[in-house]
Order: C-alpha cells, then structure tokens, then sequence
C-alpha cells in the first residue's frame, strides 16, 4: 500500500475558521429575505449553504414554500432581476454581519499553529465574496488563523498542471 504524505490543508471559512455556527451568512439571508417580505426558516436559509451567494439565493427562491411567498408578496415568480436585487441587498447586511460573528472558532489558532511546524500549506475557500472577507481574514490573521492563501469564489479555478505532483 502507497502511503501518500499530505503537505497542505484547505479549509472553509464560515463555520469552520471563524463565526462557529455559521451565523453571519444565515443572518444576512434570513435579514434580505425579511426585508423583501418573506420570513424564510433557518433550515430553508442553511439548505444552501457552501455555495456562492447568488447561487444561494436562487436555490432559496427555487424552494417551493419561499417561491409561493415570493409570488404571495410580488404577484408574479421571482427572476433573475430579483436575485440581482437581493444579491445587491445583502452585501452590506453580510459585511455588518461578518463583522459581528469574525471571533475564530476555538482550536483554529493552535491548528493553524501545528500544521504549519509539520510544514503544511494552508489554503482556504469561501462562498464570501472578496469585498466581504477582506475584513473577516485581518480579523481572523489577528486572531492567529491566517491561512497561505485565501481563495474567494471570483477567482478562477487552478489549472490542471499546476496542481501538485503525487
């Protein structure tokens, strides 16, 4: 049997470094959604969740209850434009939000700590757009959990060779 030595880690930022729970994300939504006239559950908002923000707003409006609410409230279906809009709204409730729930979650410092004296690389992935966690990965470096390299979901996938040799 090959025993395979792994050199780096990739970890998700909400929930998994910082804001344990997954508070701001959820808060946000649940606060957008408000603000548009539908009461949305926190099991409908976390459905979603790990996707891109837009992506996670058209899967909420797929679902059929947020849908007949949309169309209760609106009159007609949700669109695209709505998404637009909403996505538009959240960006400023996501960064108050961000901010709010930027403590990291007890043991990434000292996790960050013994990967990097194993020599580990340590990367990260969100669904956080930059302009959103600009503030969150000060915070988070401040805090000792400072990933190699931060990967926001605008950044274009890495190229088939340059990923790492086996």
């Amino acid at each position: 049997m090959t025993q395979i030595q792994l050199n780096a880690a990739i970890f998700d930022w909400a929930g998994t470094l910082v804001d344990f729970g997954s508070r701001a994300p959820l808060s946000a939504f649940m606060q957008v959604f408000a603000d548009a006239g539908i009461a949305v559950t926190e099991s409908e908002t976390r459905a979603p969740m790990g996707t891109e923000k837009k992506e996670h707003i058209r899967r909420m409006l797929r679902d059929s209850r947020t849908q007949n609410c949309w169309q209760e409230k609106h009159g007609r279906p949700s669109n695209e434009s709505d998404v637009e809009e909403l996505y538009r709204q959240l960006a400023p409730v996501q960064l108050q939000e961000i901010d709010r729930h930027s403590r990291a979650v007890p043991g990434a410092a000292e996790l960050f700590v013994e990967l990097r004296q194993r020599g580990f690389k340590i990367g990260s992935t969100t669904g956080y757009s930059r302009s959103m966690i600009e503030g969150l990965l000060k915070s988070a470096a401040d805090q000792g959990s400072n990933p190699t390299s931060p990967w926001p979901p605008t950044r274009p996938p890495v190229p088939a060779r340059a990923r790492p040799r086996r």
